[in-house]
């Protein structure tokens, strides 16, 4: 969100708040908290922590076939020249197997670390992925109560401009005036919680010159 969009939802928030709004939350402009962050990636990591131990005991699974796969057969059928020792097919296919489920246990794991790391990573905006995920989380949760709207604004433009009256008098008293203006184009839609679409609009403000002394006011 640039500065000037930033500003245009704040000073919205506000005037909503004075109309009587029981409730308004801006996601684009709040920033999660720690124990928001902390709920969101506990399971995640509780997860990660789980196949790592599977993984490590399909590796003991797999170590063990092939232990009793090197083994031969038992004492009291020992091995001849016409009848030399064979594996045991059902632990070779096991030892197998194992070690397939352990390795791909442990390719997805990297790919969580690799998604873990992803959401610290900053968009050109220093916005970072978690943090757009744990916004879009409360728009959800807000948009779950009952007669809950969502009011999203687009600003397509903004325009200012300054000019200064000066004149002989005025360069001489360092008192020329100064003036400033602005404009804003806006387009918005009011949505229920369902989606449905209860407005839209396109809407262009412009103001006239104001000295500068009184823009405060007339704001």
């Amino acid at each position: 969100m640039t500065p000037d969009a930033g500003q245009i939802v704040a000073a919205l928030g506000e005037r909503l708040l004075a109309a009587g709004a029981a409730s308004v939350v801006l996601p684009s402009l709040s920033w999660p908290r720690a124990s928001h962050v902390e709920a969101a990636l506990t399971p995640l990591a509780e997860r990660m922590r789980k196949a790592a131990e599977e993984a490590a005991r399909l590796d003991d699974a797999a170590a063990q076939a092939k232990a009793s796969v090197a083994k031969l057969e038992p004492e009291s059928n020992p091995p001849t020249a016409l009848a030399p020792a064979k594996p045991d097919a059902a632990d070779e296919k096991a030892a197998e197997l194992y070690g397939q489920a352990a390795a791909k246990l442990r390719e997805a794991l990297a790919k969580a670390d690799a998604y873990v790391a992803s959401l610290s990573a900053a968009d050109d905006k220093g916005v970072t992925a978690l943090a757009k995920i744990m916004r879009e989380k409360v728009g959800y949760g807000v948009l779950t109560r009952e007669g809950a709207l969502a009011l999203y604004l687009d600003v397509r433009a903004t325009v200012g401009g300054t000019f200064s009256k000066a004149s002989l008098w005025t360069f001489f008293r360092n008192t020329a005036p100064f003036y400033a203006m602005g404009g804003v184009v806006v387009s918005y839609t009011l949505n229920d919680a369902d989606g449905k679409l209860l407005a839209s609009d396109l809407v262009p403000v412009q103001r006239g010159y104001e000295r500068v002394q009184e823009l405060a006011s007339r704001l």
